[in-house]
């Protein structure tokens, strides 16, 4: 077994391997594996992708050679014969073999079924699979739904009803991680979510309420995190165009999304008071905040269950930070595959054609193709923590 800094040494120094891909069936009881996929997996077949938001994360598709054992296709959806059906469970694996048969995996996350589909191709019969991360169980796509209104009373401990959600209603086997930042934080006001939505609306403004952000991770779990400060963060991998396996980059910029200043304007209270902050991009360092481009664009965000100024503030540094973020994009290519690479973690990018040297970037999407010959793709945005200034 290869540890991980076997792994990053052969990619980094052009090593033999090969990839390889395994997929674990887990009961759904405990998430504890019973079955393993490996050669089945079409070669070549299929993506994974990770997205950087609240609410499903990570997907994952593929093709399974679908083998017929004592007359039963073995992976041909089939309720009768419990075979891939929903809320069956799957730990995706993506890793690398070594020319000694050394293997190295690491977990991507826990997924479930979509629209599996069943294929007849010339001689061969294969199964298509979409995988979605648990979210998927919350947000109306595979589970979710309300069927009664659900209310979340005033001073309510946060972290107690994200809990309550995800293992009372929802049955999930595991529990939320919890930021200890938010240990003692209780709803500011009473939240009433009526029946047709979906338990991922009411945790979207749980979330909301913390200006923070949900995902389930690559182990499986819930997190609830406060939005961190990128300036803090280490490099997870240094791109740089003398690196023979780093594939190009370009930078997009998109004016269309810039924004400098955001107002939040919040709950109308009954005595006449409208709690309310503006929240702004001052920083020299930053070459679209309004002291360098000389005017201001400002978004106007409308929330009446913000229920205080302090509130209304937090809310526009977190909405601000990600939208001067997206005015540039930086889109890296690179061949073999970093797997250990996340969302919300930072490299860093040399490419004296872009004008980049050990430019801190934040990653947003990564995809990466099964197919060996393609390159993963690794968007990203400039990793700044701005000063702003509050109003």
């Amino acid at each position: 077994m290869l540890s991980f800094n076997d792994y990053l040494n052969l990619i980094k120094t052009g090593g033999i391997f090969r990839q390889k891909i395994k997929l674990e069936l887990l009961r759904y009881s405990d998430m504890s594996p019973y079955k393993v996929i490996t050669s089945d997996i079409v070669n070549g077949s299929g993506s994974f992708q990770i997205e950087r938001k609240n609410g499903v994360r990570r997907n994952f598709s593929c093709d399974l050679i679908n083998s017929t054992i004592d007359t039963v296709a073995k992976y041909t959806p089939s309720f009768e014969n419990n075979i891939l059906i929903p809320r069956d469970p799957m730990k995706l694996y993506l890793g690398l073999v070594d020319e000694n048969g050394n293997e190295y995996f690491y977990s991507c996350g826990i997924f479930f079924l979509t629209d599996p589909t069943s294929k007849s191709l010339f001689s061969e019969s294969v199964v298509s699979i979409n995988l979605s991360d648990a979210f998927s169980l919350l947000d109306g796509t595979i589970g979710g739904e309300l069927d009664s209104t659900y209310i979340i009373n005033l001073d309510t401990n946060i972290y107690t009803a994200v809990n309550s959600i995800l293992q009372s209603e929802c049955n999930y086997p595991l529990p939320c991680i919890l930021d200890s930042q938010y240990a003692s934080e209780v709803t500011p006001y009473t939240l009433t979510t009526e029946a047709g939505n979906n338990f991922s609306d009411i945790l979207t403004d749980l979330t909301l309420m913390l200006s923070g952000n949900i995902f389930f991770d690559r182990n499986g779990f819930l997190r609830l995190e406060k939005d961190t400060n990128d300036a803090e963060k280490g490099s997870i991998f240094d791109f740089t165009n003398e690196d023979p396996s780093y594939q190009g980059a370009e930078n997009k910029y998109d004016y269309t999304k810039f924004y400098n200043s955001m107002l939040i304007v919040g709950q109308n209270c009954n005595d006449g008071t409208i709690y309310s902050a503006e929240v702004s991009d001052i920083s020299l360092s930053s070459p679209t905040s309004i002291n360098n481009i000389g005017f201001k664009r400002q978004k106007r965000i409308e929330d009446e269950n913000i229920s205080s100024d302090e509130l209304c503030n937090d809310r526009g540094v977190y909405e601000l930070k990600r939208i001067t973020s997206l005015i540039n994009e930086v889109t890296i290519s690179y061949v073999p595959f970093l797997y250990h690479l996340d969302v919300d973690q930072v490299c860093t990018l040399t490419d004296a054609n872009l004008g980049f040297n050990k430019e801190r970037l934040l990653i947003t999407n990564i995809t990466i193709p099964m197919d060996i010959n393609s390159a993963m793709t690794i968007k990203c945005v400039k990793a700044i923590d701005l000063p702003y200034n509050e109003n």
